[in-house]
């Protein structure tokens, strides 16, 4: 092999990667928008999509049974804190959509924090997911809610780390920020039952 076929084979070689980034540097604009818009993802098996798992969680929190919730429980009952934190996310939802989503589970996490306690049990592990699984096998939340919870839990995880959602709109994160209410309600009013 000669100098000039070496060379040649090495344009070649390095040809179709070199046309890659320079179209990807020209349309840089364009593909950020596109990219930017996907709110669903489909690989294999495997498929993303933040609106349609909303959906399905608001459907299954709307059928959770109200008997677990104090008849008298209402937004003044839920920590000062946990509020305050759910109404930051509110004003966040306009503009920046997974940011108040991020901020509306951390009022969950919050509330899973003093659940133990308050409630005298003892996590296996002390970790978010651990409690809300230790609150469901002493029977302090039903299935239905611990349903709605890991399924909220999945969604926060999609709008953080950006898995199948490029984009979640502000009208997705509203309605995450008020599920994510009923959830703390839910939590701050669960109690030991009386002995009696």
């Amino acid at each position: 092999m000669t100098l000039l076929e070496f060379i040649a084979s090495v344009v070649g070689s390095l040809a179709w990667p070199l046309v890659v980034v320079v179209a990807v540097i020209v349309l840089r604009a364009q593909l950020r928008d596109m990219v930017g818009g996907i709110t669903k993802l489909r690989f294999k098996y495997l498929e993303l999509d933040f609106g349609r798992g909303l959906k399905e969680v608001e459907k299954l929190a709307k059928a959770i049974d109200e008997t677990q919730t104090s008849p008298e429980l209402d937004a003044a009952v839920v920590l000062k804190d946990s509020f305050h934190t759910i109404a930051e996310a509110e004003r966040l939802a306009a503009d920046f959509p997974e940011a108040a989503i991020t901020l509306a589970w951390s009022a969950v996490e919050g509330e899973l924090v003093e659940a133990p306690a308050r409630l005298r049990i003892k996590p296996d592990w002390p970790t978010f997911s651990s409690v809300a699984e230790q609150l469901h096998e002493t029977a302090f939340i039903n299935d239905a809610t611990y349903d709605v919870f890991k399924r909220m839990q999945k969604l926060r995880n999609m709008a953080v780390h950006g898995f199948g959602s490029g984009r979640i709109t502000s009208d997705e994160a509203r309605e995450f920020v008020v599920l994510t209410r009923d959830i703390v309600k839910k939590l701050r009013g669960l109690k030991v039952p009386s002995t009696s």
